[in-house]
């Protein structure tokens, strides 16, 4: 999952300064209600590094839209925010979709009146010749 979101946050263009600071939530208060606090910690430890290492390339709507649906949700949770931002990327990657060499139409051919002959390549030789002759095999005294 992780390079998914990865690979989804390096197709969304790069924006100045953020002006939606990086939440700083506690974890302890996230997963003080959790069967497995250690594990939920560990879930949020990873969600918090994905979404701060790309925080700064994130488009603004992403993280005004995210930072206020996930601040409704209580305990605060970074999980919540990362599932929110690959949700929007995903919407914003299928509506504004980037078109590959592949998805280009088909140029029209040119008119073969117009289209000059293609000049026979020089023929290559198999082998590159050699530009000094090979030195001689080394011998060594005494070996057989």
């Amino acid at each position: 999952m992780r390079t998914i979101f990865v690979g989804i946050l390096a197709t969304v263009t790069a924006v100045s300064a953020s002006a939606q600071p990086f939440p700083q939530w506690s974890m302890n208060e996230t997963c003080a209600r959790e069967s497995d606090p250690g594990t939920c910690r560990l879930f949020e430890t990873r969600a918090r590094d994905d979404v701060s290492g790309s925080w700064g390339v994130l488009p603004e709507p992403y993280k005004k839209d995210c930072l206020a649906r996930a601040s409704k949700s209580l305990p605060l949770s970074y999980r919540y925010l990362k599932d929110c931002i690959e949700d929007m990327a995903a919407a914003g990657q299928r509506t504004h979709r980037i078109l590959t060499r592949g998805d280009q139409p088909p140029q029209p051919a040119a008119s073969p009146a117009k289209t000059p002959a293609p000049a026979a390549a020089p023929a290559k030789p198999a082998m590159p010749e050699p530009s000094a002759p090979y030195p001689p095999p080394l011998t060594i005294p005494g070996a057989r």
